[in-house]
């Protein structure tokens, strides 16, 4: 069993711990828009059922909020490590 106060443990060790704290820490942050995305997908789908889709005029090229929660997801995973 390894003790976390032992003087004897090599000193490297707590650079590599950091190393994949992060690593974990950034995908987990990473992941949060994407759940939301998943969630916004899910009441679209059940709102689907209840109202009929109306026809929205597509001549404006704006980014989708799905796509930018996607962009956001990778960016936040990029940054943090």
């Amino acid at each position: 069993m390894s003790n976390y106060q032992n003087t004897d443990a090599p000193k490297y060790l707590i650079v590599v711990r950091a190393i994949v704290f992060s690593f974990y820490i950034a995908k987990i942050i990473a992941c949060f828009p994407l759940l939301l995305d998943d969630f916004i997908r899910i009441v679209k789908w059940i709102f689907s059922w209840i109202k009929p889709k109306v026809l929205i005029d597509e001549s404006s090229h704006k980014i989708s909020r799905s796509s930018f929660l996607k962009n956001m997801s990778v960016v936040s995973g990029a940054l943090l490590f």
